[in-house]
């Protein structure tokens, strides 16, 4: 089954939106001293960011 236009579109927004909201993540944060911590935070953030965007999708609204 081919993706639609409408769920290529979606997953760019949600690609980009994370990518966005990491980097903004990356930038408040306060430095630990720790660059293992560092972007371990920011990996987790945007792994959790971009799971739950498909969960929020339109699509998944109208399977109830």
């Amino acid at each position: 089954m081919r993706p639609t236009a409408a769920a290529l579109a979606f997953a760019l927004l949600t690609l980009l939106s994370t990518g966005v909201a990491s980097w903004l993540f990356a930038e408040a944060q306060p430095d630990y001293g720790s660059a293992w911590l560092e972007w371990g935070q920011i990996a987790l953030f945007a792994i959790l960011s971009t799971w739950w965007s498909p969960a929020s999708s339109p699509r998944s609204w109208a399977s109830g």
